[in-house]
């Protein structure tokens, strides 16, 4: 039970809280054992169990410093606790403080029949709270990370609000999406939030599992960092992930940029840009296909990378300098994306540690590809056919029709692509998942 830290005595004092993992008590302190019964019972408006047979008499202990305590039972017979000045919370405390030391007295006190403390509610089936006296008794067999949620996220999964504020949205009131929580904010409002997308993340499941591709490149590596070998006889290739938790990222100044960026590639076509079907939005349902702007091929595309770095981004967008780092530029500077979750699985790396340690991170991002140049072998300057005043928007560097592997997209602006969604994964292997 949850006492209050600061319970008034019978004395007028108060308790200022009490550490019942430190509490001890001594072997004959029968009085004090049998108030921490009745005072946890009466807090707790429970009746009390039947008392138990008065033990066997034994003669006092010899005690140089005080009288010895009279023999009772474990709960009512015997002494009562008429005129005790202990509270509650130190009741239970020294009650604890019993077990805790696994006293074996003679008196017949409660640590002499028991191994825990149940502490029970109204009901014998709502239990409260367990206590046991050794680290033995406990084996710690589960391990759970886990949000906190507001009533309204639990209800709605944070994914969008009501009827009026969508159609508000919708007829052109805000400049954010319908179905943010930030949908009917002014549109300079200033705010950056990452909502449990508790509805959204079984379809970002779904499609993580159906953009898997069982095949590899050279970018896939082995946890130690080595080339994984022909036949992969160590069976270092994941055969899918887990999604384990997805958050969406409403930041008002990044979502700013990259609607500015949509309108301004639309007025710099004087046609609808050459149609391009991507895996990423062409799996997802049509609820969520729906968002994308098909003018200026707006699509869903994948980006792997750390927890930490993804943290990054959805803080302060893309770093351009620091794009193509960590596996390098086959198709110019640039953000890169994949329509495939395995593609993009082979670029994200775990932190090494911390609260995410061992588990690995990828964004789901709203990008504008524009009219796209295709590329079927590496240039590391193609960079410099896309942006502002040339032919193309983006770069598909299609390895796929060379060699069989995947697509992959590039993008020169930071303003290009929104990272809308974020989540942390596990690896799952033929054997399972591989835990740090």
């Amino acid at each position: 039970k949850d006492f209050p830290e600061d319970e008034p005595r019978g004395d007028g004092t108060g308790t200022g809280g009490v550490d019942y993992a430190s509490s001890s008590s001594t072997g004959d302190d029968d009085e004090a054992v049998l108030a921490g019964a009745g005072a946890a019972y009466s807090f707790l408006g429970v009746t009390p169990p039947p008392p138990l047979p008065p033990p066997a008499y034994s003669p006092p202990r010899e005690s140089s410093s005080r009288s010895a305590p009279k023999t009772s039972s474990a709960f009512g017979a015997g002494r009562s606790f008429r005129g005790t000045k202990t509270s509650a919370s130190e009741a239970l405390a020294t009650l604890i403080g019993k077990v805790r030391s696994g006293s074996r007295g003679s008196e017949g006190n409660l640590a002499q029949s028991y191994d825990s403390v149940v502490v029970a509610g109204p009901e014998p089936e709502k239990m409260k709270g367990y206590f046991v006296s050794h680290s033995s008794q406990v084996y710690p067999e589960f391990a759970i990370i886990y949000d906190r949620c507001s009533p309204d996220e639990v209800d709605t999964g944070g994914e969008k609000p009501n009827y009026w504020d969508q159609a508000l949205a919708m007829i052109g009131a805000s400049n954010f999406p319908g179905y943010w929580m930030h949908a009917t904010d002014r549109p300079d409002a200033e705010f950056f939030d990452m909502y449990p997308a508790m509805k959204f993340k079984e379809v970002i499941t779904n499609l993580a599992e159906t953009t898997w591709k069982n095949k590899r490149t050279r970018d896939r590596k082995r946890p130690d960092g080595s080339t994984i070998p022909k036949g992969d006889p160590h069976g270092d290739m994941p055969v899918g992930i887990r999604v384990l938790k997805a958050w969406r990222v409403e930041h008002a100044e990044m979502w700013r940029r990259y609607h500015i960026f949509c309108q301004e590639v639309g007025r710099g076509r004087p046609l609808p840009c050459t149609d391009l079907t991507v895996r990423s939005s062409k799996e997802l349902p049509w609820a969520a296909r729906r968002r994308l702007r098909g003018e200026v091929n707006e699509v869903y595309l994948w980006h792997g990378s750390s927890p930490a770095a993804v943290q990054s981004i959805a803080n302060g967008g893309f770093d351009l300098a620091l794009c193509g780092s960590n596996v390098g530029s086959m198709f110019g500077r640039g953000v890169y994306l994949s329509e495939c979750s395995s593609k993009a699985d082979e670029y994200s790396r775990d932190d090494g540690g911390g609260y995410f340690g061992g588990c690995f991170a990828m964004l789901l991002c709203r990008v504008v590809l524009g009219e796209s140049q295709v590329l079927t072998e590496a240039d590391y300057e193609a960079h410099q056919r896309v942006g502002p005043g040339c032919d193309f928007d983006s770069t598909v560097g299609d390895r796929e029709s060379a060699v069989g592997t995947y697509r992959e997209f590039v993008v020169s602006s930071q303003d290009q692509v929104y990272p809308e969604y974020a989540i942390v994964y596990e690896r799952l292997y033929r054997t399972g998942p591989r835990l740090r």
